[in-house]
């Protein structure tokens, strides 16, 4: 009779000990989670770094066009189609979206 009860400690202590690993696994902070969590902090981490070196490109854009006013001037004429007065425009046959300049 004690034999028996040993025997049924044992299995309930190791059914006991397999539902905690199997919670621990795949309960709601389990393993599975925490490398979901994982991949998710990867995949900010990544987008943080795409956004800072954008921020760099828009700064440095904006630091030229402070700097150097034709800039803007210039992109605004090839967004309008103006020109200026001396300018010539080259239409390339074929190319798609092109429109002829509008007249002064």
């Amino acid at each position: 009779m004690n034999s028996a009860l040993k025997k049924a400690g044992l299995a309930t202590a190791a059914l006991l000990v397999g539902s905690c690993v199997v919670y621990l696994v795949q309960g709601p902070n389990g393993i599975n989670d925490l490398l979901e969590r994982e991949r998710q902090r990867n995949a900010l981490k990544t987008r943080v770094e795409d956004l800072i070196k954008e921020k760099e490109r828009k700064a440095e854009e904006l630091r030229i066009i402070r700097e150097r006013p034709q800039v803007i001037e210039r992109h605004l004429r090839e967004r309008t189609r103006q020109v200026k007065p001396g300018d010539s425009i080259f239409i390339v046959p074929g190319e798609t979206g092109t429109k002829p300049p509008a007249d002064r």
